[in-house]
Order: structure tokens, then sequence, then C-alpha cells
């Protein structure tokens, strides 16, 4: 999935609804700050330093199973999700 050129977005929720974890890789061209927000049983979005990236890089990191978002504070960044 690509979020190209965004500023102050989130993106609708996406469903892993087949592992119990599950790896991502993580492009972000910008200055972000971005970062991975989990719905937690309680109806809250949530998110853990871990999943807050800040600067261009690229990363590996590991989504529980259910819903997850993109959100980018600032921009324009460019995000891309494999």
């Amino acid at each position: 999935m690509l979020f190209l050129n965004k500023t102050n977005f989130t993106s609708e929720p996406i469903n892993n609804d087949k592992e119990v974890i599950v790896e991502k890789y993580l492009i972000i061209d910008g200055p972000g700050p971005v970062s991975i927000e989990q719905l937690g049983s309680d109806a809250v979005w949530r998110t853990v330093p871990e999943l807050v990236f800040e600067e261009p890089q690229a990363q590996i990191f590991s989504i529980k199973k259910g819903y997850w978002r993109v959100v980018i504070s600032g921009g324009p960044t460019t995000v891309e999700i494999s």
C-alpha cells in the first residue's frame, strides 16, 4: 500500500485477520512523524513508542491480529508498506 505525499493524514483501518502476528516492511520518505496505531479491544486506537517513526527510513515492524492504521503527523510524507 502506498500513501503518497500526505500531510496530517490518517488511513482507513486495515485488518490483519490472517495471522496472530505479521511483519510488514515500512519505507518513509519525508519528515513524518509516522505512527502505526492498533485498535484495542476497548475500541480505542493506541500506539507504542516502537511504532512511531521519524525522518526518512526503512523498518520492519510487527503488527498483532486485528485492525491497524497509518497516521502521518505533519508532512508531506510518503509511506509505503508491503
